[in-house]
């Protein structure tokens, strides 16, 4: 059981701020464990504070995005510290942390891991894109055996498959513009941010370079906002039409979480 407190990334918000660091400060955290679209938001919030640094911190641990060059200067300059890599998922057949030299290194006694390519065949070439194939090693009772994770990682080295330059995400986890061209499915939530009433959104993508956004909202809302929505959007993901749409419920899943994306593009 982890020691350790949960804070909600959507409410990272200038009329927050007090109360997340003071919680953070009085806690002294030796690892933050986060998005890095919320991690940055809060250092974005700390410089405007003037505030910097937390007592005790020693890292914070990045999955589930892409972590960009300006993430770990923002965190490095506002926290002293350095951002620090993790991928894995729930079905726990494998996991990856990053190395000393910034590759992702994936943990062999944990699970067997293949990059294989569309034909199911290993990949040949360096930096070729590959799909994550896992074998898990420690589950006793219901082991995955090549597990298809539907995550992607570029190649490093071909003789060296447990590290790979960088796990880009889900395939699913992509979306496609009017060229066809799959866009990862990061920084989706940049249009959103410091907007009022927004209670979930949902990216749909039905044929290529169209986003239909779904926004579920309550009386706090304001019609000027889909204007601001509209261009940020514009600024996030370029080369796309954007339809954005108030409905009155975005369903969850059967575990509670949102998706934020749906997608119906297949190939």
């Amino acid at each position: 059981r982890e020691n350790g407190i949960i804070m909600s990334s959507f409410h990272i918000l200038e009329e927050n701020y007090d109360i997340y660091l003071q919680k953070l400060r009085s806690y002294q955290p030796k690892f933050i464990k986060a998005y890095p679209s919320a991690i940055a938001s809060f250092c974005l919030l700390m410089r405007k504070h003037g505030d910097k640094g937390l007592l005790g911190l020693k890292g914070v641990i990045c999955s589930s995005e892409s972590i960009y060059d300006w993430h770990r200067t923002l965190v490095r300059d506002t926290l002293g510290v350095e951002i620090l890599s993790f991928y894995g998922h729930s079905e726990k057949a494998i996991c990856a942390y990053q190395n000393e030299k910034g590759l992702m290194e994936f943990q062999p006694l944990y699970g067997y891991v293949e990059l294989l390519d569309s034909q199911g065949q290993p990949v040949t070439e360096k930096s070729e894109v590959a799909n994550i194939v896992a074998t898990s090693l420690d589950n006793f009772y219901f082991p995955f055996i090549r597990y298809a994770t539907e995550d992607c990682a570029q190649l490093y080295d071909v003789d060296d498959v447990n590290v790979v330059k960088s796990i880009l995400g889900r395939k699913q986890e992509f979306v496609y513009d009017r060229n066809g061209n799959s866009i990862p499915f990061t920084c989706n939530d940049d249009a959103f941010w410091g907007i009022d009433g927004i209670i979930a959104y949902q990216y749909v993508q039905k044929e290529r370079g169209v986003l239909e956004i779904n926004l579920q909202i309550d009386s706090s809302f304001s019609n000027e906002s889909i204007d601001i929505i509209r261009k940020r959007s514009f600024e996030v993901f370029v080369n796309f039409d954007f339809q954005i749409r108030i409905v009155d419920l975005i369903e969850k899943t059967r575990s509670g979480k949102f998706r934020y994306l749906i997608q119906n593009i297949t190939d």
